[in-house]
C-alpha cells in the first residue's frame, strides 16, 4: 500500500483518469525528457503555469511579474480554472502531451500523479537549489518527498475551523469563548450538538433547542454540511470523527472507513438532518459553502482558512467569526493540507520551469504573498506576514495558529489510486447523506477501496 501517514499535523512557530495519465507519461511532448531549455542558455521562453484558486491568482501574478523582472528571458503565463475543471483539464492535456510546464498540486493527488510519471524530480532539475527547508512550516515540505523523490516545493498550508454567524450566536446567548470550547462526543447530548441546535431557527422564531421547534419549517439551519470532500472529510465529518479517535488507517495499515468512530459521526449527521437543524442531502445548495452562508442559509459551517478573507471581508452583510473545531474524547483535530508547485515531466522547458518553481518556493515570493493575507505561506516568514496583514485588516483568526501550534491537526492522506478511492468513498458518503444505513454502506465502500490498495 502506498500512502502518506495522515496524523502528522503541522507545527508552526507560535503565534478513470489514471489510464490516460499513464499513456501520456509514456509519450510526452518533443524534447520533454532531456531537460528542455530556458533562460539565457535557450533564449526567451514562456512558462505555462496552472492553478485553480481565483482568490490566489493576484498574488501569484505578482510573483510572476517579480520573477520575470529578475529573469527577463522567462515569461510566466498563469491560467486559473475552477477546481473540478482543473483536474479534468490536466488529464486531457497530459493525454495529448500539451500539459502546463508547472502547476499547483495538493497532497491528496501527489502520490497518484507521481506514480503515473507526471511529476518531475525537482532535485534532478536543480529546482531545490538554495532552498532552506528549515525555513518552511514543519510538515509542509515533507508532504512532497515521496519515496525519496522531491516532487514539489510547498506553497502554503491551511487548516480548518468553525465559521459562524456572530449575530445569531449572540442572540442564542453564545460567546466566542463558549464556541471555542465546544465538545463533540457523537451522543447528540454534547455542547456542539446544542450549538448546532441553538443556531437553527424556524419560521416561528424557535431555535432547535426549543420544545416548539418545527423542523419542517426552517428559515435557518444550524449547520451547513459539506458533502463533497471525497475520502478526506476535510471540511466536515473528518474533523469530528478524528475527535472520537478515528484514523484513516488501522494499526496494520488497512483502510478504516468502516470504523465505529466514523459510523457514530455520520449517524450523528443523519440525526441532525432528521431533526431539521441540518438540511437534507437533496436540498444541498449548488451555490457552494461560502455563498450559501452569505445567503444566511445556516448559522455555522466547518471551512478552511483559505476562505477566511472572504468571510471576514467588509462587503459581507453577515458578521462572521471563526472558532476552533470542536474537541472530542481523543482531543481536537483540525484537517490540514499544503499545496505545492510542481514541474510536469513532459515539459519542453524544464530548466526555466525549475527556475520558476524554485522562485515560488522561496521567501522572495512567499513573504509578499503573506502580505496579501489570503493564505498562510509555507515559509514561516510568509506565515508571519500573513498573520500581521490579517491583524492589521481586522481579519485575524488566532485560532488557526493556536490549533497548529498545539499540534491539534490531522493530515489528509494520499493514495496511488487516489481518484478511484475518492469516488468510492464519496459515493458512500452521498448515500449516507441521503439516508442509507451507515454501517453497511461504509463496510461495502471500505472493502471496495481496500481491494484497490492491496
Amino acid at each position: 500500500m502506498m500512502r502518506l501517514t495522515p496524523k502528522t499535523g503541522l507545527k508552526i512557530v507560535a503565534m478513470s483518469a489514471a489510464t490516460a495519465l499513464v499513456l501520456s507519461a509514456c509519450g510526452s511532448g518533443d524534447g520533454g525528457s532531456d531537460g528542455g531549455n530556458g533562460g539565457e542558455a535557450g533564449g526567451a521562453v514562456t512558462i505555462e503555469h496552472w492553478l485553480w484558486d481565483d482568490v490566489q491568482l493576484p498574488m501569484y501574478q505578482a510573483c510572476a511579474t517579480a520573477f520575470t523582472e529578475a529573469n527577463p528571458d522567462i515569461t510566466v503565463n498563469i491560467t486559473q480554472t475552477a477546481w473540478a475543471q482543473y483536474w479534468q483539464n490536466l488529464t486531457t492535456n497530459f493525454a495529448s502531451a500539451t500539459g502546463p510546464d508547472t502547476f499547483t498540486m495538493t497532497v491528496q493527488y501527489a502520490r497518484e500523479y507521481s506514480s503515473l510519471g507526471q511529476l518531475a524530480d525537482l532535485d534532478e532539475l536543480g529546482a531545490t537549489e538554495g532552498i532552506d527547508f528549515d525555513s518552511y512550516v514543519a510538515g509542509t515540505a515533507e508532504n512532497y518527498l515521496l519515496d525519496d523523490t522531491r516532487v514539489g516545493l510547498p506553497l502554503d498550508w491551511d487548516i480548518v475551523g468553525l465559521v459562524y454567524d456572530e449575530t445569531a450566536a449572540t442572540e442564542a446567548g453564545l460567546t466566542k469563548e463558549d464556541i471555542n470550547q465546544l465538545e463533540f462526543d457523537g451522543t447528540g447530548e454534547d455542547s456542539f450538538t446544542d450549538f448546532v441546535k441553538a443556531m437553527a431557527l424556524d419560521a416561528n422564531g424557535n431555535s432547535g433547542l426549543s420544545p416548539e421547534w418545527d423542523g419542517s419549517n426552517v428559515t435557518r439551519y444550524g449547520m451547513l454540511p459539506e458533502w463533497a470532500d471525497g475520502f478526506t472529510g476535510q471540511n466536515g465529518w473528518g474533523n469530528l470523527a478524528h475527535a472520537l479517535g478515528w484514523d484513516f488507517f488501522t494499526e496494520d495499515g488497512s483502510l478504516n472507513f468502516d470504523a465505529p468512530e466514523l459510523v457514530t459521526t455520520l449517524e450523528w449527521y443523519q440525526e441532525m438532518i432528521d431533526l431539521g437543524v441540518m438540511q437534507t442531502f437533496d436540498e444541498t445548495s449548488t451555490l457552494g459553502q461560502h455563498p450559501a452562508m452569505e445567503a444566511g442559509m445556516a448559522g455555522a459551517t466547518l471551512a478552511g482558512s483559505w476562505n477566511a478573507s472572504n468571510y471576514l471581508a467588509d462587503t459581507q452583510e453577515i458578521d462572521f467569526a471563526w472558532a476552533k473545531v470542536p474537541e472530542g474524547p481523543e482531543g481536537r483535530f483540525a484537517a490540514t493540507n499544503s499545496l505545492a508547485a510542481v514541474v510536469w515531466s513532459g515539459s519542453d522547458q524544464k530548466d526555466a520551469a525549475a527556475q520558476w518553481v524554485n522562485y515560488l518556493g522561496s521567501p522572495e515570493c512567499q513573504e509578499p504573498n503573506g502580505e496579501f493575507g489570503v493564505v498562510f505561506p509555507a515559509v514561516q516568514a510568509g506565515t508571519d506576514a500573513a498573520v500581521a496583514a490579517n491583524a492589521a485588516a481586522g481579519a485575524d483568526v488566532p485560532e488557526f495558529a493556536e490549533m497548529a501550534a498545539a499540534g491539534e491537526t490531522y493530515q489528509i492522506p494520499s493514495f496511488t489510486r487516489n481518484a478511484e478511492i475518492r469516488t468510492i468513498i464519496q459515493d458512500a458518503i452521498w448515500a449516507i447523506a441521503a439516508g442509507a444505513d451507515v454501517q453497511s454502506t461504509l463496510t461495502a465502500a471500505n472493502d471496495s477501496a481496500q481491494a484497490l490498495v492491496d
